[in-house]
């Protein structure tokens, strides 16, 4: 019986002691559990700490009332205040006045719990007073039960991006703004696409939508009025083959009511990494108003140049006039007068006394008819009435007897047949070429070339003088040479000068042959 008891008790001391020993270990492996979990909070805490302490962005920590708790260096850095006076501050006292409505709305519904988190533009404003932009990313943090006692915000700082954006928006708007003063769009055509891109100021510029605006290269060619639409193939081609900036003028039917306007088209040639052109890109500008006034200027010089033409007309016929009555008239009564004189000293010419008076009567007759035939010549030269060619003689011979200059003449065998009008412009640019030839070029020889051929009439005026700088005399405003290209200019003509100093001179007079100036 003791030795039953004896087992009994050896048993259940064994039993005992296993189960303390299971005890024990649990109660090892829980302390040991406890202390890993402990040391796991107490890393995840560290970690926690030096993240959020070390973060590059700015991070805080708020309660429900918005009051800050918990900030990081970089978020004091952000607003410029110490960590112990954002503790005291409140997330609104920071925040721009414009942008504290929006905050406070998307936080009350991250604490409602419609949202888990958001994100926001803001800006902050820095204790110097300035005024910073950041996004901002804001969480909450709940308890165990789920309600949120807590929110973490992320602020990540744009301002200068903000900044940047800014400036690139008031960029686009000053540039929108001079578009619509210098009435300019741009516009880019895809190549390979065949398609094109307009920007909005080409529609405010011809007052049209986007649908109504050319989308393809035939488009384009169609929309440039019929007889200017292969100089725009012409600069577009030229541009893909040459890869060179273009710029014409052109005009453009309008699609709205078909009217005219005219454009100044410039664009350049965009390659690809191969060399091959990928686009044009370019500009439109409006220049309907200035192509008006141009046009209004040309037709004005030109009524000019006729009124003036006609006033030259006028007054060469005065002097056709006075020369004839002075050569007709008066020249006959001179002669008439010395006619007389010669009779009276015929019948009266026992008297010396009376004869020498005669004598003096009859020189002084002489020399008066000379100098009516010269101012009659140089109204009109009577050769003038015989054609070009014999007028252009005469002034050769003219030139000769008052200078020592020799004049050759190369006129050809063939009679230049023109109107009297047309014929008296020649002789006076001839006239004025030699009149400077005379006081000017100080030249020894002077050689007029008159030719006709490929529908010209091709007058040439050399001389072996001294020569001058053709853009000195223009700008001295001198009217011989304008004169003489105003003439030339009346007949369809053009008037070019070469001269040099020491170099002589060249004067080239081209008409249209025959003439269809009006006259």
């Amino acid at each position: 019986m003791n030795s039953n008891l004896n087992i009994e008790f050896q048993t259940f001391f064994v039993s005992v002691f296993s189960l303390a020993a299971i005890i024990l270990g649990c109660a090892i492996l829980v302390i040991s559990k406890f202390r890993r979990a402990k040391e796991e909070m107490r890393i995840s805490k560290d970690f926690f700490q030096s993240t959020f302490d070390a973060a590059a962005v700015g991070m805080a920590v708020a309660n429900i009332d918005g009051r800050y708790v918990k900030v990081n260096r970089a978020m004091c850095e952000f607003v410029g205040y110490s960590e112990s006076e954002l503790l005291r501050m409140s997330y609104r006292e920071i925040t721009f006045p414009e942008d504290i409505e929006a905050n406070v709305q998307a936080r009350q519904r991250l604490l409602a719990g419609e949202m888990s988190t958001f994100r926001q533009e803001k800006r902050y404003v820095r204790k110097d007073g300035q005024v910073v932009w950041a996004v901002m990313v804001v969480s909450q943090i709940c308890d165990k039960s789920g309600l949120a006692i807590y929110t973490i915000g992320q602020m990540l700082d744009i301002d200068t991006l903000k900044r940047i954006e800014q400036s690139l928006r008031a960029s686009q708007a000053g540039l929108a703004h001079a578009q619509r003063i210098s009435r300019i769009g741009e516009w880019e055509w895809n190549i390979e696409e065949d398609s094109f891109e307009w920007s909005d100021e080409i529609c405010h510029l011809f007052g049209i939508d986007r649908s109504q605006l050319p989308k393809t290269y035939k488009d384009i060619i169609s929309n440039a009025y019929s007889d200017d639409r292969p100089l725009l193939e012409g600069a577009l081609n030229r541009a893909l083959q040459d890869h060179k900036m273009f710029t014409i003028d052109l005009r453009i039917l309008l699609p709205t009511d078909g009217g005219l306007r005219f454009v100044c088209l410039r664009g350049e040639v965009v390659v690809d990494a191969s060399g091959k052109p990928a686009k044009i890109r370019g500009t439109t500008q409006d220049i309907t108003e200035r192509k008006q006034t141009e046009l209004a200027l040309v037709e004005s010089r030109q009524l000019l140049r006729e009124l003036s033409l006609h006033q030259k007309n006028l007054l060469e016929e005065e002097r056709k006039y006075i020369a004839h009555e002075i050569h007709d008239e008066l020249g006959q009564r001179l002669t008439a007068l010395k006619m007389d004189i010669s009779l009276l000293r015929l019948r009266f010419g026992k008297d010396p006394e009376l004869l020498e008076k005669l004598e003096d009567m009859r020189v002084l007759a002489e020399g008066t008819i000379g100098v009516v035939r010269n101012i009659a010549s140089d109204l009109r030269p009577s050769a003038l009435d015989l054609g070009l060619v014999p007028a252009i003689e005469w002034l050769a011979q003219d030139l000769e007897a008052h200078s020592d200059i020799c004049c050759r003449l190369d006129l050809g065998n063939e009679e230049i047949s023109m109107n009297d009008t047309q014929a008296t412009v020649v002789f006076r640019v001839v006239q004025e070429s030699l009149t400077n030839v005379a006081r000017h070029a100080k030249a020894s020889e002077v050689v007029i070339a008159l030719s006709r051929g490929n529908g010209q009439l091709l007058l040439k005026i050399q001389d072996d003088g001294c020569g001058f700088d053709p853009s000195a005399v223009i700008q001295s405003r001198g009217f011989g040479l304008f004169g003489m290209r105003e003439r030339a200019l009346g007949l369809g003509g053009k008037l070019q000068i070469e001269s040099a100093p020491a170099r002589g001179t060249t004067v080239s007079i081209e008409f249209p042959f025959p003439m269809g100036a009006k006259v």
